[in-house]
């Protein structure tokens, strides 16, 4: 009995096994499956809508260059209708451009007969908001294919004058859903617009009729009874709208869709079970955004399960071969990974020593500038008589001027580094340029007793389109290192040339040559990586922080240049570079990035500004700047003390000057509440308020005008740009 009762319960056991692995097994897989699943259709959504938003912002990103260039708007109509061309040309999702007139007429676009578009919905749109943004989708009468539009104000002197518009194709928006669908696993995905209509989709159906999710009704075709199409009286195709039906699962993810939510479901939709995934594609400006839905067959996805379970008998199996291959990879692979790790360590550590370097120079460059101003701050101080004065205050100055270069230097590295250098495209006098450049290095040549030449080719068109302040960096650049590195008497030679010239652009080329201390062969790779110079001891002996190439380098590699070197030691170097740029003649009588000259005299008694700032020394530049005007300064330390003396005495001040980053309540606070004073205090709404902040990329200048402020001028503060505010808003 006891033997029959332990048969029994090995059998039972056995059996109990023999169903409940294969179950184990079964949900597992199901389980698994499931989350792939899911996981899958969730990362067709990301990625669809990822590269939806990276094209609008890629043809939003060309159409803002376009619309803030100041130049474009100074040239007449038919200049305008060619430059709008040319970049159809080069871009072909681009269907249309155009400049609109604030009084609604176009001033000119890339094809067609300007007209009036004062009733548009989109002049009506940007006049009333002054902000940028990316349309509705409507269809295209030329191609049948969805498209969206892209609208960008034009400002001068920080007013609107202009509407930038283009037309841009979604037909690559279409290729890509066509792309992600998969008939054979039952997944397919598609866009709609911010009004729900379907906008991209891998069945053209569900373009063609013009399908929207959100009112649940398509536009179709109307056929008479032999099923041709009934024609209206201007011969264009009739149609009618039609509801069609979802569930209300279905409807209720929709909604959350158009609310801007992204998430997956399961949904029943007509009879069928679906993942349902859904992830919204954020547009540039201020848009509506789009979403994508991805949709995939329950039922023919799971299909694939039942394949794997017959397979289950198979792998188990296979198990202990599968180990065995495993253990076997995973001591290859662990042998790799253990070379990999001593390579990266020694990697790090030559980085972490280059860095340390670095710091150290740099500790060593910002000292040395800074023992100046601090020096001859004292001496001066305690001098007596104005030549030693003005003596202590030229070499200040000048140490002013080297520290912050090196600040400079630093930060454009870091820009390089997180991808944020940006280069501009605006005309500029080749000429002029080069003046520049001999005016500032020319101190230095003398200095040094160097014998300085400049070559210029003829050759080279008068007027260029490209970023001349960056240009001027890399020659810059070129000749300090040949001023820092050749000995008392040497020769220093700066040539410019053309090597090329086409219709549209040119090719310059800058050769730098030096009588210097000469670079060894295998050193000069070695000069272009940031914190590295080709000798442990050349900062020791002539300093610098070993930034200067670097930054040369990325900026050449963005002017589609290359950079060449030769040198031999004691005998000199050879720097040269290529930039390819665009050239025309200049169509302005003032050309960007040469400065006319601007008296800045008047007596402003009786006028009185406030200026919200947090540090006294800055307080102290300002109003000693503004002294020679009789300008009359009131200060606040922080935002709310400036609201407040505002508040109290509206009438008194013609302007504010308001810093950024402040205690207790910053600029940016500050401006909204003066500007929410409107109902009470009417001069709240139009009193000018300028930024004076060191934060000055883009995206700072673009959150002061979001604020409500009118301007901005960057620190360290200059005067000219401090007047040219003044006199813009106070009128004498």
């Amino acid at each position: 009995k006891i033997i029959t009762l332990r048969f029994i319960v090995s059998i039972l056991l056995i059996a109990a096994l023999l169903v409940i692995i294969p179950v184990i097994t079964v949900y597992l897989l199901t389980d698994a499956y499931d989350r792939q699943i899911r996981g899958e259709t969730s990362r067709v959504s990301s990625s669809i809508s990822e590269t939806a938003r990276s094209f609008t912002e890629g043809a939003y990103n060309l159409c803002y260059e376009l619309a803030v260039n100041p130049s474009i708007l100074s040239m007449d109509a038919e200049i305008q209708t060619k430059i709008l061309a040319d970049c159809i040309k080069r871009n072909e999702y681009i269907e249309l451009l155009y400049i609109t007139g604030t009084d609604g007429m176009q001033i000119s676009r890339s094809s067609g007969t300007p007209g009036d578009r004062s009733e548009r919905f989109w002049f009506l749109q940007i006049m009333q908001t002054r902000k940028p943004f990316v349309s509705k989708s409507y269809y295209s009468v030329t191609t049948g294919m969805p498209c969206t539009a892209i609208f960008i104000p034009m400002n001068v002197n920080f007013e609107m004058t202009a509407i930038f518009g283009a037309d841009i194709s979604l037909g690559s928006i279409q290729h890509l859903a066509e792309s992600f669908a998969s008939e054979e696993s039952g997944r397919h995905s598609f866009i709609i617009d911010g009004e729900g209509v379907v906008i991209a989709h891998p069945d053209p159906t569900y373009l063609e009729t013009l399908t929207n999710f959100k009112s649940l009704i398509r536009t179709v075709s109307v056929l008479d009874d032999e099923g041709n199409f009934i024609r209206n009286p201007d011969n264009s195709v009739a149609t009618k709208e039609e509801e069609f039906a979802v569930s209300e699962e279905f409807k209720n993810v929709i909604d959350r869709v158009m609310g801007g939510g992204s998430g997956l479901e399961i949904v029943e939709n007509n009879g069928t079970v679906y993942y349902m995934s859904y992830e919204p594609v954020k547009l540039p400006g201020y848009s509506d955004s789009w979403s994508v839905i991805t949709i995939q067959d329950r039922a023919i996805a799971m299909n694939v399960v039942s394949q794997l379970i017959l397979r289950v008998f198979i792998i188990i199996g296979l198990i202990f071969l599968i180990l065995t291959v495993l253990i076997v990879g995973f001591f290859k692979s662990l042998t790799r990974n253990m070379r990999f790790l001593e390579n990266a360590r020694a990697e790090a550590e030559s980085a972490n020593k280059s860095k340390t370097h670095f710091l150290a120079n740099v500790n060593h460059e910002i000292r040395t500038p800074m023992n100046a101003v601090i020096g001859m701050a004292h001496i001066g101080k305690n001098a007596f008589d104005i030549e030693r004065k003005n003596y202590c205050f030229d070499k200040i100055e000048n140490a002013s001027v080297h520290l912050l270069g090196i600040i400079n230097d630093v930060l454009d590295v870091s820009n390089i580094e997180s991808g944020m250098m940006e280069l501009a495209s605006r005309p500029f006098l080749f000429a002029e340029m080069m003046k520049t450049v001999e005016s500032t290095i020319v101190f230095f040549i003398e200095q040094n007793k160097h014998r300085f030449s400049i070559v210029i080719d003829d050759a080279i068109p008068k007027t260029l389109i490209g970023d001349d302040k960056r240009l001027t960096q890399a020659i810059l650049n070129l000749l300090s290192n040949a001023v820092k590195f050749t000995p008392e008497g040497g020769k220093i030679t700066l040539n410019a040339s053309l090597e090329y010239i086409e219709e549209e652009s040119c090719c310059i080329r800058v050769r730098v040559t030096d009588t210097g201390i000469g670079i060894a062969a295998e050193k000069i790779d070695v000069l272009f990586k940031s914190f590295e110079q080709a000798d442990g001891g050349t900062s020791r002996r002539y300093g610098g922080a070993g930034l200067g190439l670097s930054i040369l380098k990325s900026i050449v590699e963005k002017m589609d240049g290359k950079i060449e070197v030769e040198s031999e030691p004691d005998k000199g170097s050879m720097f040269s570079f290529t930039a390819v740029l665009k050239h025309g003649a200049a169509t302005a009588n003032r050309i960007m990035g040469i400065r006319e000259d601007e008296t800045f005299e008047g007596d402003y008694t009786g006028h009185t500004i406030l200026l919200a700032e947090d540090i006294e020394i800055n307080r102290e530049i300002v109003a000693a700047l503004l002294e020679p005007v009789n300008l009359a300064v009131d200060f606040a330390e922080n935002g709310a003390i400036a609201l407040s003396m505002f508040k109290n005495n509206p009438d008194r001040y013609d302007m504010i000057f308001m810093d950024i980053q402040m205690p207790e309540m910053d600029g940016y606070e500050a401006t909204r509440s003066i500007r929410a004073l409107g109902p009470d205090i009417a001069k709240a709404g139009t009193i000018p308020i300028i930024a004076v902040s060191a934060n000055i990329l883009r995206e700072d200048v673009e959150q002061c005008y979001e604020a409500g402020m009118n301007g901005h001028v960057g620190k360290p503060v200059d005067f000219c740009e401090i007047m040219t505010q003044i006199k813009k808003y106070i009128q004498l």
